[in-house]
């Protein structure tokens, strides 16, 4: 439900672009509290600096490949 939120917003934004991970913490059913030994989330909304940290090359490619290099 945020997610479609997010994405409308973002889509009113000239020249921005949504960029997703929910698959790297959750499936189709749970939203995982570890991964790869790492405490996923902080509290219900916010992801714990370590995990989000470890995110950042996904987050790169994923942006690169939004906006090109």
């Amino acid at each position: 439900a945020m997610a479609a939120v997010e994405r409308e917003i973002v889509d009113s934004v000239p020249n921005a672009s949504y960029v997703d991970l929910t698959d790297r913490f959750c499936n189709t059913t749970t939203c995982h509290v570890f991964i790869d030994g790492k405490l996923a989330f902080r509290d219900q909304h916010h992801l714990a600096t370590p995990f989000a940290e470890s995110l950042e090359p996904e987050v790169e490619k994923r942006v690169i490949s939004k906006v090109g290099r």
